[in-house]
């Protein structure tokens, strides 16, 4: 099976072959279609295993595929446990969002600890918001 088998937006599709990923492991096989078709999902597996496509690429198909958020708000949002984490996801969503074209789709990561400073940054988030529960969102 290929991801083209997952139900993945073509612009995705081409995103990932660029990337030089054209099969997915396990782990985005099980959950890209079950989260595509709005399941809940819980995954256990390895590091490397390919478990932040498997979450990303839904979120990101998502966006693809809808309407924009009212008044800029965001589209999506990925709740990480720590920061360090939030910076990988976020990286890893831009990397495979600019792939799908210049400004298609803004991935945004908000730490942002003062309330004021959080506000603006949600005002001027992207479509995929990356945070952690600690960002008060």
């Amino acid at each position: 099976m290929s991801f083209s088998d997952t139900g993945l937006d073509p612009r995705l599709l081409r995103a990932l072959c660029k990337r030089g990923f054209t099969i997915p492991t396990p782990v985005q096989l099980e959950a890209i279609p079950k989260t595509l078709e709005g399941k809940d999902v819980i995954a256990r597996a390895r590091t490397g295993s390919g478990k932040t496509l498997a979450y990303l690429l839904p979120a990101l198909h998502r966006v693809l595929t809808s309407q924009p958020g009212a008044g800029g708000s965001f589209q999506a949002l990925v709740l990480v446990p720590t920061r360090e984490l939030c910076e990988q996801v976020r990286a890893e969503g831009a990397e495979v969002a600019g792939h799908c074209g210049e400004g298609v789709v803004r991935v945004t990561s908000l730490l942002a600890d003062s309330g004021q400073a959080l506000r603006r940054a949600v005002a001027a988030a992207g479509h995929l918001v990356v945070s952690t529960p600690g960002g008060k969102l």
